[in-house]
C-alpha cells in the first residue's frame, strides 16, 4: 500500500472509531434511564420511593479513594458534635482507686445534691 493509501486508511478507522465512542456515550446514556426507570417501577410496585440513580459519578478504583469516600460519606458534624472531650472537673484520677466512682467522687456527687 502506498503512504497516501495508508493514511486514509487510519483516518477512516479513527473516523470509525470516533463513531464508535459516540455511539457507546449514547448507549450509556440509554443504559441508565433504562435503569433509572425500572428502579423507579420497582420502587412504585413496592410501595417504597424511588430511587435516583448517578450516572456521571466515577467509581473509585484504589483503596485510597475508596477510604477517603467512606470517609467524606461518614465524616463527623463539627457543628454539633464536640471536636474534643473536655471533662468539667480537669484533676487526675488516682490509678489505685477502684475502677468506676470512688469515695471521692460520690461524697462529691451527693454534696451537690
Amino acid at each position: 500500500m502506498s503512504r497516501d493509501a495508508l493514511r486514509a486508511a487510519v483516518a477512516h478507522e479513527e473516523a470509525f472509531v470516533a463513531k464508535l465512542q459516540v455511539e457507546h456515550a449514547e448507549s450509556l446514556h440509554r443504559l441508565s434511564a433504562l435503569r433509572a426507570e425500572l428502579a423507579s417501577q420497582e420502587a412504585q410496585s413496592e410501595g417504597r420511593a424511588p430511587v435516583s440513580v448517578a450516572s456521571n459519578v466515577a467509581i473509585p478504583q484504589t483503596s485510597a479513594d475508596k477510604v477517603r469516600l467512606f470517609r467524606s460519606l461518614f465524616r463527623g458534624r463539627e457543628d454539633i458534635y464536640p471536636v474534643r472531650f473536655h471533662p468539667f472537673e480537669a484533676r487526675p484520677k488516682d490509678p489505685t482507686c477502684c475502677p468506676g466512682l470512688c469515695l471521692l467522687e460520690l461524697l462529691a456527687l451527693e454534696a451537690r445534691g
